[in-house]
């Protein structure tokens, strides 16, 4: 399996957790917990149980600060894992055969990105900040078991990926 690190071309290769968050580029910032993120009700279902919320706390590695103009991916990039953003702006896009730019979307404080590879591990889009912003970094493998043991977490993110649609 794929690190985490492996999202972003500076980090592949970087397969531990704690390596990972060695490798971070000074502006890392320490991770918050989901259970007491100010919007976890954006990303995760208002119905999940105190010991729900402890398990989910475990599945963001680290939350990174990311500066204008900075990609978090490019399409091409194969990808294990979810960015949920804390703050910020960015702008995804394809860039079309004939070298011109299509934006997708400018996701926000609230929204997950690194969707368009979860069928195929690999990222359609790229997306770049805005201007200076923070996601956490959500390993998909990891969701992906939390979802099978919590329903409710399942329904969530096939609610996030219908609005998506």
């Amino acid at each position: 399996m794929q690190s985490v690190a492996s999202c972003t071309p500076a980090f592949r290769g970087v397969t531990h957790p704690l390596a990972l968050a060695r490798a971070l580029p000074l502006e890392s910032v320490a991770p918050t917990l989901c259970s007491t993120c100010r919007l976890r009700t954006l990303c995760l279902p208002g119905s999940m149980q105190a010991a729900e919320l402890k398990s989910i706390d475990e599945l963001v590695y680290t939350r990174r600060r990311i500066h204008p103009g900075e990609h978090l991916f490019h399409a091409g990039d194969r990808c294990d894992a979810l960015y949920a953003f804390r703050s910020g702006s960015f702008k995804s896009y394809v860039t079309t055969s004939d070298g011109r730019t299509q934006v997708t979307g400018f996701p926000m404080a609230g929204d997950l990105a690194g969707m368009d590879a979860m069928g195929s591990d690999t990222h359609t889009q790229s997306l770049v900040a805005l201007d200076t912003g923070e996601a956490c970094i959500v390993p998909y493998g990891r969701l992906q078991e939390q979802a099978r043991r919590y329903p409710a977490l399942q329904q969530q993110i096939s609610r996030i990926m219908s609005r998506e649609i």
